[in-house]
């Protein structure tokens, strides 16, 4: 793939990476508004993780939960790539919400894709990475 790719094109590749019975029958996506879409290596995301979320809130319960964090990072993302990488595109960054093998029942994370059509689950609460096999199912949501 190109540094660069289409709404379509990220989609249409996610969708190969995560087979049909992995989908949750009330599936809700969005793919994106944007003509094209940058596709970070994982390095880039290391440090925008290292220098932009290290929020540590009080435990609010689901007032501040895994999905708050997911949404944070989807926001600063675009914030970071405004104010230092300056990227002419949106990153290919989102958030999927199902379940996976480093959490106990639903649970929302990120993900992006780069340039070679790897796709990588990412924690915003931990930093941590996780190859998109890690996704166990019942994928309710998946937003570019």
């Amino acid at each position: 793939m190109p540094t660069y790719a289409s709404p379509s094109s990220i989609r249409d590749h996610f969708s190969v990476l995560l087979p049909p019975g992995k989908l949750h029958r009330d599936l809700q996506a969005f793919w994106g508004a944007d003509p094209q879409y940058y596709l970070p290596e994982h390095k880039e995301i290391d440090l925008f993780l290292q220098h932009n979320i290290n929020l540590a809130p009080p435990d609010l319960g689901i007032g501040f939960d895994c999905d708050d964090y997911a949404y944070a990072v989807k926001g600063c993302i675009g914030l970071w790539n405004l104010n230092r990488a300056r990227i002419p595109a949106s990153w290919c960054v989102g958030i999927i919400f199902g379940k996976f093998t480093w959490a106990s029942g639903e649970h929302a994370a990120n993900w992006y894709m780069n340039k070679n059509g790897v796709v990588e689950l990412f924690e915003p609460q931990d930093h941590s990475f996780h190859p998109i096999r890690d996704c166990l199912g019942e994928v309710k949501l998946i937003l570019l």
